[in-house]
């Protein structure tokens, strides 16, 4: 279902050696076992059904297991990553592990509402010998040490001698460090693309490499998902900050290019994936957690039943080295929310694969549990992470905290460093009042002290640092949701009391942004608190709109929405007009503000509660009236991902007989529309009006493409924008300018045609007529035509006007083998005749007026579409020295399929006739029938295949038939990259069937064929090159 994604960095997300997802890549020796199950036939089948047993019986398996691990090839309207497209099975097959090292890469978690999680990964290449490669993961985890510059700031005294406080950007030495280091990624000698059936571990890794620096995790969450999975996925990754020191933030694209992304991908089993406890067990591997029974020591807590494990899941079992994991010293962990359950993968409901060992007649311990974080689960992530021991995370509206009480003030002789990290919801800013200080006092505030950060790591800006003894009279407030307390101390602290503080979390306030900001309702996605009201003033640039989103909305329902409410006003006052007033659980319409103001408003009452709602705002610049000499338009939210389901209108007026020029500098939309005909989910159309009601369309544009140049007919333009809810990319920035149109005057001094340039202007002439040295005039020239384009328009010399008498003229269309030519008049008027004996044209079926007559017309009738049975077509037009007319307007394009002819000279098929320009079309849908004389054999050979790859070939493929039609034996349906081989046929005929469906097209193909004597079809085949011409 989902896409992309788009994918599009500084922190990273754990990507282990020898594992992807949540599936444990088992060793070398394992390997080879593991790709002859999965290229075994009989073992697919086995797998389907057991995955048939498990949704009729319930059977419990590991919930991200079975869907297993594919190329990053799937169909869905929500697009698809580009760079994997086309992928072969053919690449599992020639995989070879071998640890390499990986930089840079984006991932992405995903989820469905009766379905699985999925991460997606790219990994940059940093060696030349090895190509960039791709997957998709049921789950993966992978970090990457950030770069990070050393930087100084300067510390200054204040005045007071009580208190010594820094603010801002007045900090001195302090320096910040960190490692360089370069990760890990797999890749083959041959840079192919794998699909690795394999699972992660539980137990911490070994590699310190792949833990997150300072603790921090990224994340998007796809815009498809329901405000319900959003919700829960806030709740899961909150679970985990509640009791641990890891952080997951919200990617800034600045400053985070590694990140996780929660997206929707087809689910494999069950409707497990929207469950909180699932969430969080997936959620520990991205934390660097691989599942407990791996861990070296288990023979010692559990028993492997394998007897009872599913055929070809049994490397889900193997146990690890300790050089892949360390369990920090900590004891096995049945509880562990990483622990498989004691049936996972079993063949049947009842029996075991997993087993605590029994003790001294103690119960056996109950595994498998998805509810919550375990105490080891807990100890063990903050061991990893290296949390410190004092402080803790606040979630609460509220709270209360200080140093710790040492004995006889005290602290250790080495020292102690506490962190207090208060977490509020967006919309909210939190207060921090220190109500008492006694810290001891040094130059700067450098040995011992008390620090607040405005954010949630180290790199966020300071708002103060405190030592000495006094009082705090002002508060101290967050810009943002969240704030980190640090408190160092060293022995020098001996006989100081320390600091105690409180905090609140407020909400409301005036909101300025310059690009997307996020609200929420005080607790989300916890109920709300009781009699709460919040006023939100939210502020974009001038000449911009503030667009408002939500994205989940559950708030007591009342007809009048008379308790709990939210309240919307075009402004910033209390009487600006109002938009709305919203309760209930219906998602609010989206909200676009007339200026650059927008209050929001929320009210709760002292009775029931909800989860509340959570929405997105940015600044808007959709759509608009244009009428300067020049400009510039972009998409919503650019340079970041547009929003989904926009409609923006821009038009651009110019002065009368001016022209409106608009040059795209940047586009990248969802789709992959090569020929700017059909664009089915985001797309940018550009029209010129030329009079009322009257639009001429220029072109509909999406994918990573530059469209073209784009010129008005007239002095009037309109570019319209349209997004859908799935897939949002970076969207397109464009310059327009107006120019002078000089063929409005006069038409420019040209006899035939004028056409505006930039700055200037040029004459063309008619069909049958050459340009004149003097740049303006036409005079009669050369009537032949050689047509090789697979489409165009024809007409008869001087058209629009009446053409002249005496003309001979010929049209010799050619096209790629394999495919025809198609001809369709749309506008006819020549001299009547019953034999067409005067004024005339007549169309042969070949290369020249000797070979088959297709047709001769005359008259006012349109003649019926023509179509040659081969890959050209002559056409000649006569007219005589008394009668003359308006002449004729066709289209030629190409037809593909038809009957072809093979000799003893090779000949080629091309898939489609613009092969070696551009993809496939959409919706092809050919037949050629290969036919060989009486007594021989046709052999066809493959010289290149690059389809779109499904497992089943369910989407674009090429069938092959040794006959005359599809009941003929089949040879195989065939897709992706593969080499097919060659085919000879039974008898005199082979059929050939190409067809694709909608969405994704690739390449194409190009075969060979010939025909053989019986006795020569187990040869190779040769003979000289006859590019083709078939009849």
């Amino acid at each position: 279902m989902g896409r992309n994604h788009r994918f599009e960095a500084d922190r990273g997300l754990a990507l282990r050696d020898g594992f992807l997802g949540d599936i444990a890549l088992p060793n070398i020796k394992y390997d080879t076992e593991w790709r002859e199950q999965k290229l075994n036939k009989s073992y697919l089948e086995e797998l389907k059904k057991y995955r048939e047993e498990i949704l009729k019986e319930g059977l419990q398996v590991e919930e991200e297991g079975l869907t297993g691990i594919k190329i990053l090839q799937f169909k869905s309207k929500h697009g698809v990553n580009e760079q994997l497209l086309n992928e072969h099975e053919e690449a599992i097959v020639q995989r070879t592990p071998e640890s390499i090292m990986i930089d840079r890469n984006q991932y992405s978690m995903g989820g469905e509402s009766d379905g699985s999680f999925n991460f997606n990964a790219r990994s940059d290449d940093t060696n030349p010998a090895v190509k960039d490669e791709g997957f998709v993961f049921r789950l993966l985890g992978r970090c990457f040490r950030r770069h990070c510059n050393r930087r100084t700031h300067d510390f200054v005294t204040d005045a007071s001698d009580e208190i010594v406080s820094v603010h801002d950007r007045r900090l001195r030495s302090i320096e910040f460090y960190d490692m360089d280091h370069k990760p890990k990624y797999f890749a083959n000698k041959r840079g192919t693309k794998h699909a690795i059936l394999s699972r992660i571990r539980r137990a911490a890794t070994a590699r310190k490499e792949r833990v997150w620096d300072h603790g921090v995790i990224p994340y998007e969450i796809d815009g498809n998902f329901s405000g319900a999975h959003k919700a829960l996925f806030k709740q899961a990754m909150r679970h985990w900050e509640n009791f641990t020191c890891v952080k997951f933030v919200e990617r800034v694209s600045r400053e985070h290019p590694n990140y996780i992304l929660f997206t929707e991908r087809p689910c494999g089993i069950g409707k497990n994936c929207d469950k909180f406890g699932i969430v969080v067990h997936e959620l520990g591997h991205v934390v660097g957690f691989w599942h407990e029974h791996t861990r070296p020591d288990r023979d010692r807590h559990v028993q492997i039943i394998r007897d009872n494990i599913m055929s070809g899941q049994e490397y889900n079992f193997n146990k690890l080295t300790e050089e892949e994991v360390n369990s920090l010293g900590l004891p096995y962990d049945y509880d562990s929310i990483m622990h498989y359950a004691k049936n996972t993968f079993s063949k049947g409901t009842y029996l075991d694969t997993i087993l605590p060992m029994e003790s001294h007649g103690k119960k056996r311990p109950e595994i498998g549990q998805r509810i919550r974080l375990s105490e080891g689960d807990i100890a063990q992530t903050n061991l990893l992470y290296k949390c410190h021991k004092c402080g803790r995370t606040f979630q609460e509206n509220s709270g209360i905290f200080g140093s710790p009480t040492y004995p006889n003030n005290s602290p250790p002789i080495d020292g102690e460093r506490c962190e207090w990290r208060i977490t509020a919801t967006h919309g909210e800013r939190i207060v921090l009042n220190i109500t008492s200080l006694d810290i001891f006092k040094s130059d700067y505030c450098r040995s011992d002290y008390l620090e607040i950060r405005d954010g949630y790591w180290h790199k966020s800006r300071v708002l103060g640092r405190y030592c000495g003894s006094g009082k705090m009279h002002e508060p101290i407030v967050s810009s943002g949701s969240r704030m980190l307390v640090t408190y160092v101390t060293s022995s020098r602290q001996s006989g100081h009391r320390g600091f105690t503080a409180s905090y609140e979390a407020v909400c409301g306030g005036d909101v300025e942004l310059d690009g997307i900001g996020h609200l929420e309702s005080p607790n989300y996605p916890e109920e709300y608190q009781s009699s709460k009201e919040c006023v939100w003033k939210l502020s974009v640039p001038q000449d911009y709109q503030v667009a408002l989103k939500f994205q989940s909305f559950e708030i007591e329902n009342h007809d009048n929405c008379v308790y709990d409410y939210v309240e919307v006003r075009d402004g910033h006052n209390n009487d600006s007009p109002l938009i709305g007033v919203y309760c209930g659980y219906k998602i609010p319409p989206d909200i676009k503000s007339t200026g650059n103001k927008l209050l929001v408003k929320f009210v709760s009452d002292g009775s029931v509660q909800k989860a509340g709602f959570s929405a997105t705002f940015m600044k808007d610049a959709c759509g608009g009236f244009f009428d300067d000499n020049n400009g510039t338009i972009t998409s919503p939210s650019f340079p970041e991902t547009y929003p989904g389901n926009k409609n923006c209108v821009w038009e651009i007026i110019a002065p009368p007989q001016y022209r409106i020029t608009l040059n795209f500098t940047h586009f990248d939309l969802e789709g992959n529309n090569i020929y700017q005909e059909e664009c089915e989910y985001d797309s940018v159309e550009v029209t010129s009006k030329l009079g009322d009601d009257v639009l001429r369309k220029h072109g509909i544009y999406c994918g990573a493409r530059l469209p073209p140049l784009i010129t008005s007919e007239g002095n009037f333009m309109r570019i319209t924008f349209t997004s859908d809810n799935s897939v949002q990319k970076s969207g397109f920035a464009a310059i327009f300018f107006t120019d002078m149109d000089e063929c409005a005057t006069n038409n420019g001094g040209c006899q035939h045609e004028c056409k505006n340039t930039i700055g200037s202007y040029q004459c063309s002439c008619h069909n049958g007529f050459t340009l004149h040295e003097n740049g303006h005039d036409c005079k009669e020239g050369g009537c032949k035509y050689e047509i090789t384009a697979p489409m165009g328009t024809i007409t008869s010399p001087n058209y629009p006007d009446y053409y002249p008498g005496r003309k001979d003229c010929v049209w010799h269309f050619t096209t790629k083998p394999g495919h025809r030519i198609k001809l369709i008049f749309k506008v006819f008027e020549m001299e009547s005749h019953q034999e067409c004996a005067y004024d005339h044209i007549a169309i042969y079926d070949g290369d020249s007026p000797e070979s088959l007559t297709l047709g001769r017309f005359c008259g006012t009738k349109e003649p019926h579409p023509i179509l040659a049975t081969g890959n050209q077509m002559y056409m000649v037009f006569k007219s005589d020295a008394s009668v003359q007319r308006k002449g004729f307007l066709a289209t030629h394009s190409t037809a593909c399929g038809g009957h072809l002819m093979a000799t003893d000279r090779v000949k080629h098929l091309y898939s489609h006739a613009k092969y070696g320009y551009h993809h496939y079309d959409h919706r092809t849908d050919c037949d050629w029938i290969i036919e060989a004389p009486l007594g021989k054999n046709v052999h066809l050979s493959f010289l290149s295949f690059q389809l779109e790859y499904e497992t089943e070939c369910g989407y674009d493929f090429v069938e092959v038939f040794s006959g005359l039609d599809a009941s003929s034996p089949p040879y195989g349906r065939f897709c992706g990259n593969s080499n097919t081989t060659d085919f000879i046929s039974m008898n005199e005929a082979l059929l050939v069937r190409f067809r694709t469906d909608d969405t994704i097209s690739s390449k194409g193909f190009v075969a060979i064929f010939v025909a053989i004597d019986r006795q020569d079809s187990e040869e190779n085949f040769g003979g000289e090159d006859d590019e083709d011409q078939d009849l």
